[in-house]
């Protein structure tokens, strides 16, 4: 009689139990790398190893196995298989490659990843396990779609089925292939520390939601470093609503680990964390399918398919509304958002709308996306726009002087400096050359990534001509790091005057069927769009590695007897968190260095103010030299001048400086010829009563808000009040 196969490997499976070879055979990597080899495993709770001939190359294995802290590769190599459907391997801390899994189990826990290299991964009998949110499955020539139809009813998580979008992702891996995580209301992608190294107090983050003040509670601003895990994509700004210093965090491949830049160490109040997508570089506008994993179309309509990322655009000043940003906040699967169209083009395409075009109400109009907390692509705008001083370059100025973000580069390129309406079959390896020696020069000028999310050789030229050129361009394309994405865009016979000389350049016929031109876009194999495992950033806006520098400015540098000074403060850039310093005022001796008290830069503005009042004394008839300089200052900012001087002048010159307007100290009468009464608007925690020498007065205390000064000799003494709060004002005092 003929068994079936299912027959044999339970019996397989029986006999191997009966012999007493069910325990669990555990890696240990003792010999080599060589996964078949048995000197590497050891039989669990024990030191033996599984004798010669247990573990062949597709032979069906009998044990379960433990396979921990190893990367293997068996991609090259026969299918894995099991004995039963209840036998398999247990993947825990571990990188493992097969080509598939014939029979049996493959559970994934402890942040693993199992890559799968075949077109048909899993055979009937075989099943895999996604224990939790850290580990991968990665199907690599299996699309989002046909992983959803075929795939995921065989694998579980704690013995339950998973439902798309509910308990599971399948993201799009590249051209071919999917990543398989789960999707985990308790999983927190992002964890935010108060010290840097990754250490200290830790706040969690997840996915899907924008954190502002409200979600950051006690920790706003307290964020010093952070560690971002694998897969996901986290924008942090300094304003709660993500505009001011800002940057984008991707970790594509491994956790990214990192200390903040100075801008944003101490001001985080704002951060969205995202599933990132794995995408090429190639893209089709309108949701063409020809090789591409991302498409776009002119406005924020569309949605993400399973196998094609959508990037939306804010056409004009419509797109960056806040409903429009409302609408990309909402998207699932969109990680970037396209700026404006064209927008240097008065007379046409957005910038003819609202007065677009106009760098003062475009640069405030795109800030507005900062909102979103995506990837920002820049205004693309005509081929000429990002060179020369041009339109984007001076967008770029404004943008960068407002802190206003972007990301990459978008641009536009149809070689309209090549004379094409008179050059219908030109040359393509010139067409090349003029493109190559404008992508340099674009990236020479801003040194950013770039997005060209429409080119060709020209609506007036030939189709010949297009194909020759995409020969040459797809390639170089490819081979540039700078480039991120690019979509090869279908001339338009309108644009060329409806010539009838040429054979116009096109993906699909009239009956959409593919072109000979479509095919080879299609086939044309593309590359990454970020290969790096974990990416830190353009670092377009600047000062993100440095202090932020305060300056002061005198009103005067001379006053007189109970003449105003007014002190301002600057700071080069809108501060993302309160930043509250004292002001010292030193007058000569140590004994005269006095308090004035404390001024606060507000978040959201880079200016402050306080007003010092000289206070009339009997002292001295002569000239003093003051100086004024600032202490506290918090690590984020810095003074970067030496102590400001005035000087004060009167018959009877004054030694300290009070402040006025803000005042927060009385004492009267004074002079005064035994009670002084002391009035504050905050508690007063100590007073102490001192000589011009510096000594203090014994026996002198603070009864029902009044001083006695009975055992005081005749003349001055300077009052030290130390109020709640930290502040301490001096104020003089004439006994008689």
């Amino acid at each position: 009689m003929k068994r079936s196969k299912n027959s044999i490997l339970a019996l397989i499976a029986l006999l191997a139990l009966h012999f007493g070879f069910g325990q669990t055979l555990v890696w240990d990597g003792a010999a080599d790398n060589d996964f078949y080899n048995e000197a590497n495993w050891v039989v669990e709770g024990t030191e033996n190893r599984p004798e010669a001939g247990t573990l062949d190359a597709g032979a069906p294995i009998a044990f379960n196995l433990l396979l921990k802290n190893a990367a293997i590769d068996l991609s090259e190599g026969a299918p894995l298989s099991f004995a039963s459907d209840e036998i398999g391997l247990t993947l825990r801390a571990g990188l493992f490659q097969l080509s598939s899994l014939s029979a049996g189990f493959i559970a994934i826990t402890d942040t693993s990843t199992l890559i799968l290299h075949a077109s048909e991964p899993l055979g009937a009998e075989a099943s895999l396990k996604l224990e939790d949110a850290h580990s991968w499955i990665k199907l690599l020539y299996v699309n989002p779609v046909e992983a959803a139809v075929g795939f995921i009813s065989k694998i579980t998580s704690e013995g339950l089925a998973l439902t798309i979008g509910t308990d599971v992702l399948v993201n799009q891996y590249y051209y071919d292939g999917s990543l398989i995580r789960l999707k985990d209301a308790n999983f927190k992608p992002l964890t935010l520390f108060d010290n840097a190294g990754q250490d200290g107090q830790a706040f969690y983050v997840p996915t899907d939601q924008v954190y502002g003040r409200t979600q950051f509670g006690s920790f706003e601003n307290k964020a010093t470093s952070f560690r971002l895990e694998r897969g996901y994509m986290a924008t942090m700004a300094i304003f709660q609503n993500g505009t001011g210093k800002s940057e984008v965090f991707i970790a594509s491949e491994e956790p990214l680990e990192i200390d903040l830049p100075m801008a944003l160490n101490n001001t985080v109040s704002f951060v969205r964390v995202m599933p990132w997508n794995w995408v090429t570089k190639k893209g089709a506008s309108k949701f063409k399918e020809v090789g591409n994993t991302w498409t776009y179309n002119w406005n924020r309509t569309g949605e993400s398919l399973p196998n094609m990322e959508y990037a939306p655009m804010a056409w004009g000043g419509d797109g960056a509304t806040d409903a429009a940003v409302a609408q990309y906040i909402a998207k699932d699967n969109v990680t970037h958002v396209l700026g404006f169209n064209e927008s240097d083009n008065c007379n046409g395409q957005s910038g003819q709308y609202g007065n677009l075009c106009q760098i003062s109400v475009a640069v405030p109009t795109f800030k507005n996306l900062m909102r979103t907390g995506l990837r920002l692509a820049s205004p693309s705008p005509r081929e000429d726009g990002p060179l020369n001083n041009n339109w984007l370059v001076q967008f770029r100025d404004a943008a960068i002087e407002q802190d206003v973000r972007y990301d990459v580069l978008g641009v536009h390129w149809y070689d309209w400096g090549g004379n094409p309406v008179n050059t219908p079959f030109a040359d393509a390896q010139q067409v090349f050359n003029r493109f190559k020696t404008y992508l340099t020069n674009v990236y020479n000028t801003h040194g950013l990534p770039i997005w060209i999310t429409e080119f060709n050789a020209n609506p007036n030229r030939d189709v010949s001509v297009h194909q020759a050129f995409l020969e040459l361009a797809l390639p170089y394309l490819e081979s540039l790091d700078y480039i991120e994405r690019y979509d090869y865009f279908e001339p338009m016979p309108d644009v060329a005057g409806n010539r009838d000389d040429i054979t116009y350049a096109r993906l699909f016929d009239d009956q959409g069927n593919i072109t000979p031109l479509g095919e080879f876009y299609r086939d044309f194999q593309s590359t990454p769009s970020i290969p790096e495992a974990t990416y830190a950033g353009s670092e377009f806006l600047s000062g993100l590695e440095t202090k932020i520098p305060i300056r002061m400015t005198l009103s005067t540098n001379e006053i007189a007897e109970g003449q105003l000074i007014t002190l301002t403060f600057t700071a080069d850039r809108n501060v993302g968190a309160a930043e509250t310093f004292s002001v010292s005022v030193s007058l000569g001796a140590e004994q005269y260095t006095l308090s004035a008290g404390s001024v606060t830069i507000t978040e959201g503005t880079k200016t402050a103010s306080i007003t010092l009042r000289g206070v009339d004394d009997t002292l001295v008839e002569d000239l003093m030299t003051g100086t004024i300089s600032l202490t506290n200052l918090s690590s984020g900012v810095e003074w970067t001048e030496s102590p400001a001087s005035f000087t004060l002048s009167s018959d009877d010159v004054e030694i300290p400086l009070s402040v006025d307007g803000k005042k927060k100290l009385g004492m009267y009468p004074n002079p005064t010829e035994r009670f002084v009464t002391v009035a504050a608007e905050t508690p007063i925690e100590q007073v102490g009563v001192f000589s011009l020498e510096g000594r203090e007065l014994p026996n002198v205390s603070l009864t029902n808000n009044t001083l006695d000064l009975v055992y005081a000799e005749q003349g001055m003494y300077v009052i030290r009040v130390q109020l709640s709060g930290g502040d301490t004002i001096n104020q003089l005092v004439y006994k008689k």
